[in-house]
């Protein structure tokens, strides 16, 4: 040995160590890591010590039994769990299950915050404390601020066409 490649008779190889204390230990006084480049020039840094990061000058895939991808950092950063083509920040096939809190933007009437596969039907926030549905990109119905359920209309003022439930 000579302090740039150790190999002890247990079998764990030690890169800049004397001591490896794994099958397979690097040391470096500087924020190195593995780096794995393929003929073309293409890279992955699996470990990067000083941030502790995954680097990667193409595609993360994050596979399990075997070749099973499971979930993948394209180079858009767009995260896919269960599709290798994410088409969001955050695109999951699959069922989700949440505890706690989620938050979501306020939407608007043609692209509501919660939605189906319709593009401009579903639920939207309009201003503070007041929630809408709409449906084909149209506001059929809210809850204003007031508590009041207003169906066809978005003012409870009686010359509105439509209908206004409240409690007296």
């Amino acid at each position: 040995s000579n302090g740039i490649v150790t190999i002890e008779n247990g079998g764990n190889v030690g890169i800049g160590t004397l001591s490896p204390t794994d099958q397979l230990h690097l040391s470096s006084s500087s924020d190195n890591g593995v780096v794995v480049q393929n003929s073309g020039g293409a890279t992955t840094s699996l470990l990067s010590t000083g941030a502790s990061r995954l680097r990667s000058s193409g595609v993360i895939i994050f596979d399990t039994g075997g070749s099973t991808e499971r979930m993948r950092i394209d180079s858009s950063g767009n995260v896919g769990i269960g599709t290798s083509s994410p088409s969001g920040k955050l695109h999951v096939a699959g069922d989700i299950n949440a505890l706690g809190i989620m938050s979501v933007g306020d939407g608007s009437v043609t692209a509501p915050s919660y939605r189906g596969t319709d593009t401009n039907t579903g639920i939207f926030f309009p201003s503070g404390g007041v929630t809408a549905i709409s449906r084909n990109g149209v506001e059929g119905m809210r809850m204003n601020e007031s508590g009041r359920l207003l169906i066809g209309k978005t003012n409870h003022s009686s010359d509105v066409n439509g209908i206004t439930f409240f409690e007296n």
